[in-house]
């Protein structure tokens, strides 16, 4: 420990008669070469010292996935020596089973709810009004509109709107006509081709 106290002095020590002529001086570079050498002096000496006295951990195998190092008591200088373990030795045993409740003790069946006393019925809903009468149709007057989607060979595919205004309906769809017979423009294009 002296030898610590000492060194320290010696680099931060500007009391001594060296030092003092060297502050008269107007020209300080030569201090601060002098002081930096000192300095990565005290660095060189800082890491050497962390190294010894600080020590690590060490181990004497290699370990697995999942274990973990337990030390041995064993030091080497001033790291200490452990054995990569299993875990499981850290587990404690199991524990004893578990209180089994009794019935009438530890708990109790629920009531059963008796009608009149723990429930009531409820008061049945009135009905319902009569709807309307529906209006008997009158004679249809209608006024329609078809339009021709697709005409084919055998087959002609509409589709149309249709209004009652004796009844006050509206109708639309789509009609499919089914050709079974020559039309007469087929019967003329045949005339025409002979």
């Amino acid at each position: 420990m002296n030898f610590l106290v000492r060194f320290w002095f010696w680099i931060f020590d500007f009391r001594s008669t060296k030092n003092r002529r060297l502050f008269d001086r107007k020209d300080y570079s030569h201090l601060r070469r002098n002081k930096m050498k000192k300095f990565v002096l005290l660095l060189v000496f800082c890491f050497i010292a962390s190294t010894v006295f600080a020590g690590g951990v060490l181990d004497n195998n290699n370990n697995n996935l999942g274990d973990v190092l337990v030390g041995t008591g064993l030091n080497n200088g001033a790291a200490s020596i452990g054995t990569w373990t299993d875990p499981d030795f850290l587990k404690g045993k199991d524990g004893a089973n578990g209180y089994t409740p009794i019935k009438g003790v530890d708990y109790s069946d629920g009531l059963t709810p008796v009608k009149g006393v723990d429930y009531f019925d409820g008061v049945n809903g009135k009905d319902g009004k009569n709807g309307l009468n529906g209006k008997d149709l009158k004679d249809q007057y209608k006024v329609g509109i078809e339009f021709r989607v697709l005409d084919t060979k055998k087959t002609t595919w509409l589709t149309y709107y249709n209004r009652d205004f004796n009844n006050d309906t509206n109708e639309i769809g789509v009609k499919v006509q089914i050709k079974l017979g020559k039309s007469y423009e087929e019967k003329l294009i045949e005339k025409l081709k002979k």
